[in-house]
Parts: C-alpha cells; structure tokens; sequence
C-alpha cells in the first residue's frame, strides 16, 4: 500500500497522541536540555541537501490545519469531526512551542519539528518502509544517519548507525511480544532508546511496515506506548 505525505502526517499524528513522557534526562548540572544542537536552517539543509531539493516544503501545523479546513468547507460533518480530532493536538502544545512538517512530494519521510523559530527541542521521523525500493531505503537511512549525527554531534559517536540498529531492535521485540502472547507487559518493550548529554533517541516500529524516529531534548516528548488512551498532545505533552 502506497501511503502519501498528507496521509502519513495524519498517522504520524496519531501516533504522537499515543505518546507521554517517561523519565527525567538531566545534563550535569541537574537541568533539562533546553534544545537541540542543530537549528532550523540546518536542519531544512540536511533535508534539501539529501533529497536533492532547492528547498524543503515547509508549513507550520497551523497552516496544515487551515488547510486542510478549507478544503472541507463544504462538507460540514467531516470538517467537524476533523476540527474535534485536531483539538486535543493542538490543546497539548505549550505557548513557545511552533509544529513544522518538512514534507518532499517526491520522496514520503514526513520529518515533524518542535521548537521556537530557530531553536529545535524535538525531531520526529516517520519512514513507510513498506513503500521504499532498495534504492529509496539507501536514502531513507542515509538521511536519518546524517540527522542523528548532527543532532548528538560529539556527545554519541554511534549516533549513524543508530537508525538501522535501532531498527532492528524494535522489530525484533514487536514479534517477540506478538508470539509470547502475553496478557501483562509494556508496550515500552517496543521502544528502543538511548540518551547521551540529556538528548534521547527512542524508535518504534511497526514491522514490516513503518518505523518512527524521535530526537528529542525535552522529557515530555520522549514517547511512552503505554499511554495510548488518553489525547497527549500532537508531539510532546503539556502536563
């Protein structure tokens, strides 16, 4: 199945409402991270630059919403249940936080940014595996390898080959869970995470279709697959 930008923004959506915080990651001082090491203009570069783009498509979640509610003007039912599912979404976000979609029409790794103009706290990726040929996988994860790098800069020297490894793991414990069966256990067992220099890297995969990466310098947008009842918010949690 082929899964366009806008649908997986929506999905990817989703899944950001199943998130929650998990633990506290300090730097030595004992203070939460504020932001990450890359910026919004690098970032927007690394994007261009792998996909070979003049520039990255970039739109705000506001601009999204707007959008999308334009174009259900007349069919009033949807665009009701659209605006009720959004709220929660849009509720959840702290006043300086701002949502930006990187979107390329020609290759889908819908890339979500949390953050306050220039400064980043939060990345998440979401990868349809599913619908990459081999070459496209190549550069799916050459992407990722790059993003992971320049976001842990020197604090974790085996940030590039986190995606594939991490990757592995994830799928590995989604089907060891799925044959256990088991009645009692965390959904957390799914995800893969590491912390370096109070940045989290967490992966969550859905084999064999889709993995999501998430960067992360903020404890409330570190995911928790437990918490998949509640509305948490579209990225990180406001509580």
């Amino acid at each position: 199945m082929k899964w366009s930008s806008s649908y997986l923004f929506f999905v990817c959506g989703v899944w950001f409402l199943f998130t929650q915080s998990i633990a506290v990651h300090a730097d030595v001082d004992g203070q939460e991270r504020s932001w990450l090491p890359i910026n919004q203009t690098e970032l927007n570069e690394v994007y261009s630059s792998s996909f070979n783009l003049t520039s990255a498509r970039e739109q705000t979640l506001a601009q999204v919403i707007a959008e999308k509610q334009r174009s259900l003007q007349n069919q009033p039912k949807k665009l009701e249940r659209y605006n009720s599912r959004m709220a929660p979404w849009v509720d959840a976000l702290l006043p300086e936080d701002t949502i930006y979609l990187l979107d390329n029409p020609n290759f889908s790794l819908p890339v979500l940014i949390a953050g306050d103009g220039e400064k980043i706290h939060t990345i998440r990726m979401m990868v349809p595996l599913v619908n990459y040929s081999r070459e496209e996988q190549e550069l799916g994860f050459s992407f990722l390898s790059d993003i992971h790098e320049k976001a842990f800069g020197f604090a974790w020297t085996a940030a590039r080959t986190w995606p594939r490894d991490s990757l592995e793991a994830t799928w590995t414990a989604a089907a060891e869970r799925g044959r256990e069966e088991r009645a009692v256990s965390s959904r957390n067992e799914m995800l893969i995470t590491h912390h370096a220099d109070g940045l989290t890297a967490a992966t969550f995969g859905v084999p064999p279709d889709l993995v999501i990466y998430t960067i992360t310098a903020r404890e409330r947008c570190i995911p928790n697959l437990d918490e998949i009842t509640r509305s948490l918010g579209f990225i990180c949690v406001n509580n």
